[in-house]
């Protein structure tokens, strides 16, 4: 599907959202463990002493796990990070395409279901198309289940933010998550979700620019507003980056 995105040859714009899971992320599951936590620390907003300092020698990829051993808590996917056989860093996803969180309960219980070492060092990713829905989801998830390490941990990201990272890092990656960039790409384009929509999603949106450095108004003169001018001195209404930042 990611292939068939790339060059436009795909048609089906109505997939479920386990379709969408595993087409995006089940790739992941044949890279190097390498390759995936570099894609993880510059995708995933935890602060840089969040993050075990090894690298990691393995990377288990687990799509639709039960967590319980009676009931049934599913997360969309289950990666846990390994150095020599050690665990390292659990990274549980839900993950949301059109519908909305099943249930006040739904991230509670997945957080509830990990072990208590396992939390210690766990991130909990709810990703979505919609952050602004996303996150008063999250706040009332927060607010039923009030945990202080758990609140550190759970963040609501966007579909965009993948697109951006990928556009970004990509020079970066080895020769298969470049492949596997261009098809995430062009799919989650094709599907809506481009990397600028408009200033209104800026304030739900995790992004990583700081708008007051690297965005500034620069409107015409008073008394040129109304007159007809051929040749400007100077950029016309735009918004541009800040040569002075």
């Amino acid at each position: 599907m990611l292939f068939a995105a790339k060059h436009r040859k795909d048609r089906n714009f109505k997939l479920r959202e386990d379709e969408v899971t595993s087409c995006i992320l089940g790739p992941l599951s044949y890279m190097a463990p390498e390759d995936v936590w570099a894609l993880f620390r510059v995708w995933l907003p935890f602060k840089v002493k969040m993050w075990p300092t090894e690298t990691p020698t393995g990377a288990d990829l687990s799509f639709w796990p039960n967590l319980e051993n009676e009931g049934r808590t599913e997360p969309d996917l289950v990666v846990r990070f390994t150095n020599n056989a050690k665990p390292m860093l659990t990274v549980l996803f839900e993950i949301k395409w059109n519908s909305a969180i099943s249930g006040r309960q739904e991230l509670v219980n997945q957080w509830e279901a990990l072990s208590d070492a396992e939390k210690k060092t766990a991130f909990h990713i709810y990703l979505v198309k919609d952050t602004g829905r996303g996150n008063r989801e999250l706040i009332q998830s927060l607010t039923d289940s009030p945990k202080k390490l758990w609140q550190r941990r759970l963040v609501c990201i966007g579909w965009r933010s993948l697109i951006e990272i990928l556009l970004y890092n990509r020079p970066k990656f080895g020769t298969a998550m470049n492949l596997w960039a261009d098809g995430v790409i062009a799919f989650l384009q094709r599907r809506g979700q481009t990397t600028f929509t408009g200033f209104e999603w800026l304030a739900d949106e995790m992004v990583s620019i700081a708008p007051e450095k690297e965005l500034f108004w620069n409107p015409l003169p008073w008394f040129l507003i109304g007159d007809k001018v051929s040749t400007p001195s100077s950029a016309p209404v735009f918004w541009k980056a800040n040569p002075d930042n």
